[in-house]
């Protein structure tokens, strides 16, 4: 056999993003599927949560500790089909304040951070809103508006209200979150359209543009 299960398991190695090693992970890692003798490679995480099996890293939010994984390569001859194993210690790096930030305002879409009114979508807004205040890893969402006569933001029993007040014609309106924890700040602007006052919701008008 042309496979060598024992010289695989002395050269397997852990492919790092440019500047990681082992002790310092923060992006993805590349765990190869074959040996250099072409011995079939397979691994097993011992908190797939935060590095999966196929090398997706989940980071820790900032309140946690940086995180240490225990990743099991299993290599196997396909001829004889025996194994041996191998291990390698792996450490995740948690999240700095600003990098949860960064995170939360980018997987932060506007459906998930406006609750809008019946049939109304960010690009057809009629009515009142309303918009998330708590983004990912406990960042607070503050909001602003830029066409304040046409979207006021006003705190009402706790939660944050868009007001709509509709115009001649439809209107673009930038809303701005600031996602803030600790010091640090990341702020992401999301469109939405206010439909103008003579549009009406029934399906059954064909509106012509």
């Amino acid at each position: 056999s042309t496979y060598d299960r024992v010289e695989d398991q002395t050269d397997l190695t852990i492919g790092y993003a440019t500047g990681e090693d082992a002790t310092h992970v923060k992006n993805t890692i590349y765990l190869p599927k074959t040996g250099q003798t072409g011995c079939e490679v397979t691994w097993s995480s011992n908190t797939p949560g935060v590095i999966s099996n196929t090398g997706k890293v989940q980071r820790p939010g900032p309140e946690s500790n940086d995180q240490t994984v225990i990743l099991t390569a299993t290599i196997k001859d396909p001829d004889t089909l025996q194994t041996v194993t191998r291990q390698y210690t792996v450490i995740v790096l948690k999240l700095t304040d600003k990098e949860a930030t960064e995170e939360a305002a980018r997987k932060m879409t506007i459906q998930q951070a406006a609750t809008f009114g019946t049939g109304d979508i960010w690009e057809s807004l009629t009515a009142q809103f309303v918009l998330l205040q708590t983004g990912l890893y406990g960042t607070t969402i503050t909001w602003t508006s830029n066409h304040t006569d046409v979207i006021s933001l006003a705190d009402q029993s706790g939660q944050m209200t868009g007001t709509v007040t509709r115009q001649s014609k439809d209107v673009n309106v930038l809303l701005t979150g600031a996602f803030t924890k600790g010091a640090e700040t990341t702020t992401k602007s999301y469109l939405v359209i206010v439909k103008a006052a003579d549009v009406t919701k029934d399906p059954s008008d064909v509106r012509v543009d």
